[in-house]
C-alpha cells in the first residue's frame, strides 16, 4: 500500500512538472 501511495505521488509530481514546464515554455 505504501509503495502504491508513493507511486501515485510520483505521478502527480510529474504531471505538475509537465504543466508548469508547458506554461513556462509558452
Amino acid at each position: 500500500a505504501l509503495r502504491q501511495r508513493c507511486h501515485s505521488s510520483f505521478i502527480l509530481d510529474v504531471l505538475v512538472v509537465i504543466e508548469v514546464y508547458g506554461k513556462r515554455k509558452t
